[in-house]
This record gives structure tokens, C-alpha cells and sequence, in this order.
């Protein structure tokens, strides 16, 4: 009796251990789905619907050590008045049923964004495939030519956009607003953002520009170097080069290596103002002059050539998004978090309101090294 019953309790225990990783009965297996790893949106032809493209992943062409030249990708397009539809469309022209999950890098044209971006996202953000950390980014001319991009080293055109987007170079920064980034910027009200802005002129893309975005609509850009400035103020400027052209015989260029941005909302007498302090550390990487040693007073002279660079730089970025009312700073919500009853009335017209805004800036520059030379700084 007994061994009977041992022999039933490893049947049970058998059972278990073989339904535990048996897996999802009912669950898609990866090779019957068509994963696509970047969406393009444009305007099709008639001005109406949406020309949507994804470009999917062939699996067997991804593998490093796979042979032959055919591509790890191919590209699909169809038409339709929303983006759902659209993309279910692709399915009766494909084997496999399309996923969206793993999709990496969203793409949106110039005219799009200038129309208003909130239409298409509707279905990313209402999407349960759809993850919030995914880049969003503009094009400039036709949103599908970035996925039709001559690829070098990566194995298709989004793998090689996400490369440029992550390169923090000597003279690329540029923030990565992803889909949670955008949609936190939409609903806080006269706030305003930026996309990368990628060129499709040539057969390579390049990040070359900065799309200003208010609310869900593109209302202007920043150039690179100017987004550069706009981060500074914003505290999410990471490391790069600035290179501070004195004259045309004199320039100095800098590798900032830390950089600290400090907000200070104030209202006194009835009257709103902010202090921004920037805290910079930066190393010398080129010099056009020279034949001074680098002296006490020769790095304080260095130092107040960086600080009236970036302040200058600064006002002039401050004063074209104070053109654009693209509040970039985000002084409308520091207003509503820390004085709500005080900046009712001034919020109610913050456009014209922000033009006006008292924004001072102090830049604090510290030089630490004078790059690979064998004098010490006195």
C-alpha cells in the first residue's frame, strides 16, 4: 500500500513540474508575429489620411553570423484615417499578425507635428502593447525616408537613428523625449518641449535640429547648438564641447565635464521672478592662441571668457522661445506647484505674460585642467 501510494505522489508531483513550465497554452509564439521595430507617420497624398509605415524585423537576417546581403528588415506602408486602422491593414497583405511591442522608435514628419500630434498618439498611449520609454522624434522632410536610410555598422535604419539619438558626442546633446516625456508636456497646460530633429536630405540621416513642441503642435526649432543652451537651463545638459569664438584669430574650446543648474521661484512685493545658477566644470580641449603660461590669472581670464559665452548664449535662447511663447523652462508649472492662489491671474494669460517673465541667469565656469600639458596651473 505504501509503495502505492509513493508512486501516486510522484505522479502528482510529475504533473505539476510538467504543467509549471509547460508554458502558455494559448500564447502567440514570436515567430508567427511580424515585429515591427519603427512607425513612420505621414500625410498621405490627399492631405487627409495617414501614410503609416513600419519597418519589421526578418529574425533570421539579424543573427551576426547570418550570410548573404539580403536586409534584416523590410518595410510596410499603407493609408488610412487612423493609425489602428492603418496598421491592421498591414495584416492582410502579411503572413504573420503584427506587434507592436518591441517597437523601438517612433517617427513623425514636419507636417504632421505642425498639425497636431495628439490624433495619431491617441492609439500608442490607449495601446496595451505600447511602452511609454519609446523615442519620439521629427522629421523634416518625409518621415518614411528615415526608415529607408542607407545602414552601415547596425543592421537597419532604426537601430541606426537610436545610435545617433544616444551619441553624446563632443558636438551632439540632445534630450530624448520618449512618449511619457511628450504626453506629461501635453497635458501640463502652455507647457512647451523638444524633439530631435532629424534631416532626410541625404541618403544617411542627421540629427541637425531641435522641434520646439507646444501642447500637441510644432511651433518652431532650436538649432543644435542653441538646444545646447536650452538643456543648460533645464539641467539636463550632460557633457559636450562648447567652442567660444573670441575673434577671428581667438578661440577656446571646452569639454565640459559637470554641469549643475539650480531653479529658484521667487515672489516678493506682489512680483514673480526666477534665478537660474549654472554650475560649470570644464577642461580645455583647444586653444587657436597662445605663448602665455597658464597662470592664476590666465585661467581667471579663461574662466570669464566661458562665463560671458554661455550667459550670452543663454539670454539669446531664452529670448527666442520667449518669441516662440514656447515656455521650454517649464516656469508655468514651477508657478502652479509653489504659488497656485498667487499666479492665477498671471497663468490665465501666460503667453503674453512670459514674454515679460523676469528670468535671471548667473553662470558660474571652473576651469580644473588645461588639457594634456605638462605645466601646472599657478
Amino acid at each position: 500500500m505504501k509503495k502505492v501510494l509513493r508512486i501516486l505522489c510522484a505522479a502528482v508531483l510529475l504533473s505539476i513540474f510538467l504543467f509549471s513550465f509547460g508554458g502558455c497554452w494559448s500564447a502567440d509564439e514570436i515567430n508567427t508575429k511580424a515585429i515591427i521595430m519603427g512607425i513612420s507617420v505621414d500625410f498621405a497624398e490627399d492631405g487627409e489620411k495617414y501614410l503609416v509605415t513600419a519597418q519589421i524585423a526578418v529574425p533570421s537576417q539579424l543573427k551576426s553570423d547570418s550570410a548573404g546581403s539580403e536586409k534584416a528588415y523590410i518595410n510596410a506602408a499603407a493609408e488610412g484615417a487612423g493609425i489602428q486602422a492603418t496598421l491592421h491593414e498591414f495584416e492582410s497583405s502579411l503572413s504573420r499578425k503584427i506587434y507592436t511591442g518591441h517597437t523601438e522608435l517612433i517617427i513623425f514628419s514636419e507636417e504632421v507635428a505642425k498639425s497636431g500630434l495628439s490624433p495619431v498618439l491617441d492609439y500608442f498611449y490607449r495601446s496595451s502593447e505600447a511602452r511609454f520609454s519609446v523615442p519620439i522624434i521629427i522629421a523634416e522632410g518625409k518621415a518614411a525616408d528615415l526608415l529607408d536610410t542607407k545602414v552601415d555598422l547596425e543592421k537597419m535604419p532604426v537601430s541606426r537613428i537610436l545610435g545617433i539619438l544616444a551619441n553624446h558626442g563632443s558636438d551632439v546633446i540632445m534630450s530624448q523625449t520618449t512618449m511619457g516625456d511628450l504626453l506629461r508636456e501635453m497635458v501640463t497646460k502652455n507647457s512647451a518641449t523638444t524633439l530631435a530633429l532629424f534631416s532626410t536630405a541625404d541618403e544617411r540621416p542627421a540629427m541637425n535640429k531641435a522641434a520646439v513642441i507646444k501642447g500637441d503642435k510644432m511651433i518652431g526649432s532650436l538649432s543644435i547648438e542653441q538646444q545646447h543652451y536650452e538643456l543648460l537651463v533645464n539641467g539636463e545638459y550632460e557633457e559636450g564641447i562648447i567652442v567660444c569664438k573670441i575673434n577671428d584669430d581667438k578661440v577656446v574650446s571646452f569639454r565640459i565635464t559637470k554641469c549643475v543648474t539650480e531653479q529658484d521661484l521667487k515672489y516678493e512685493n506682489g512680483e514673480f521672478s526666477v534665478d537660474i545658477d549654472i554650475y560649470i566644470t570644464a577642461q580645455i580641449s583647444g586653444v587657436t592662441f597662445g605663448g602665455e603660461e597658464y597662470t592664476t590669472e590666465a585661467r581667471k581670464e579663461i574662466e570669464q571668457i566661458l562665463h560671458d559665452f554661455v550667459t550670452d548664449r543663454i539670454m539669446e535662447v531664452l529670448q527666442i522661445t520667449k518669441d516662440m511663447n514656447a515656455d521650454t523652462v517649464g516656469l508655468c508649472e514651477m508657478l502652479y506647484r509653489k504659488y497656485p492662489r498667487e499666479s492665477k491671474e498671471l497663468l490665465e494669460n501666460w503667453d503674453e505674460n512670459y514674454k515679460n517673465f523676469p528670468i535671471n541667469v548667473m553662470v558660474s565656469a571652473k576651469l580644473t585642467a588645461t588639457g594634456a600639458v605638462q605645466e601646472r596651473i599657478k
